[in-house]
């Protein structure tokens, strides 16, 4: 079997769950098992497979793929602003809109000072938000939050992976957190602080209507915020208000509208658009 051959074949398996991104992940996994860059790939399109384990091992991934786990679980790993990221199954896979509300981010931390400055986090995930802006700035300081367990250990080990220094991940709940008091108080009390959070904003009639892939492998919790996809949104920007905090925040796409006629305060409202058009990320300037 060449090389070629296998990649049509894996094309075939893969439009059932894949349709037109078929053809690109049956190149992505077969050049992840075989080591291979995509040039490389193409050059040994009729080149004959000699490595039979190589091949069963992508028959195994792609059975896991058949049965709708999603590609970052399947291969352990997800891209994120060109770095690899660990992703286990249990943690939010990193998605492109992410990407968007880091360059948002980035593009205000550009304009300013960042030494002394301190990012806090609420919702670490695999850390992806938290590292790459620690690694673009490393003057900064970066504190995020998560309630899940295993989305702290892989943040962590992301990490350390990508050599980001300057960024804590704390296990805990980020709204039973008094920054009026303790620890975390003594740690930003002569800092200027940026809050952050790419939050759970699904409402329950949304996740009715979500994939299958996700409501079956990915964390639930990760997703769901009530009624209105606001539970967790709102009581950040009360945060944010209540401590002068300017603050970024990655929403849903009916968000922005809602969050217009919502809110009456002497702050600005300022929102982006992601790759698609849709309003996605909401900075809230005190």
């Amino acid at each position: 079997m060449t090389y070629f051959t296998l990649l049509k074949r894996l094309e075939s398996q893969l439009l059932g769950v894949c349709g037109q991104e078929a053809l690109s992940e049956a190149s992505y996994l077969l050049r992840e098992v075989f080591c291979l860059g995509k040039v490389g790939l193409l050059s040994l399109y009729h080149e004959t497979i000699d490595d039979k384990t190589s091949i069963l091992q992508v028959d195994r991934l792609v059975q896991r793929r058949l049965k709708g786990e999603p590609l970052a679980y399947v291969l352990g790993h997800q891209e994120f602003c060109g770095r690899r990221y660990g992703c286990p199954q249990g943690v939010l896979i990193p998605r492109p809109e992410t990407e968007v509300f880091v360059e948002v981010i980035s593009e205000y931390l550009r304009s300013r000072e960042v030494t002394g400055l301190c990012l806090l986090e609420c919702g670490a995930g695999t850390g992806c938000i938290s590292i790459e802006l620690a690694l673009r700035f490393p003057g900064i300081q970066v504190m995020s939050w998560d309630i899940n367990p295993l989305a702290i250990k892989t943040a962590r080990e992301n990490a350390k992976y990508l050599g980001a220094t300057g960024v804590t991940f704390v296990h805990g709940n980020f709204f039973d957190v008094d920054f009026s008091a303790g620890d975390v108080s003594e740690i930003i009390c002569d800092k200027d602080v940026v809050l952050l959070s790419n939050p759970p904003y699904v409402s329950e009639d949304e996740w009715q209507e979500v994939s299958a892939s996700i409501r079956s492998y990915e964390p639930k919790e990760a997703f769901l915020s009530g009624q209105l996809g606001l539970d967790h949104l709102l009581p950040l920007i009360d945060l944010s208000i209540k401590f002068s905090w300017p603050s970024f925040f990655e929403i849903g796409f009916k968000h922005a509208n809602m969050l217009r006629t919502r809110l009456d305060l002497d702050v600005d409202l300022c929102f982006f658009k992601d790759l698609e058009g849709i309003e996605r990320v909401l900075r809230l300037g005190i």
